[in-house]
């Protein structure tokens, strides 16, 4: 679920610094996975790449040794 951020003084679109424009608050981000921001205009980038990485299915060591053991 992609979450509203509070203002922040650093926190910028990353697609909008890959684009090459002037620097844009960021309002939404994915939770903890704090290298994803986005603005109003890149939300549904935001949510498409949330999605993929939902579907991935990576599962660190961690998860293998508690929940794939089961």
């Amino acid at each position: 679920m992609v979450k509203r951020i509070a203002p922040q003084v650093n926190s910028y679109c990353t697609y909008c610094k890959a684009e090459g424009r002037e620097k844009v608050k960021a309002r939404w981000r994915i939770p903890f996975a704090d290298r994803h921001r986005a603005c109003d205009e890149h939300k549904p980038a935001l949510e498409a790449l949330e999605a993929k990485e939902r579907d991935d299915n990576h599962y660190t060591e961690a998860d293998h040794q508690t929940w794939l053991k089961l």
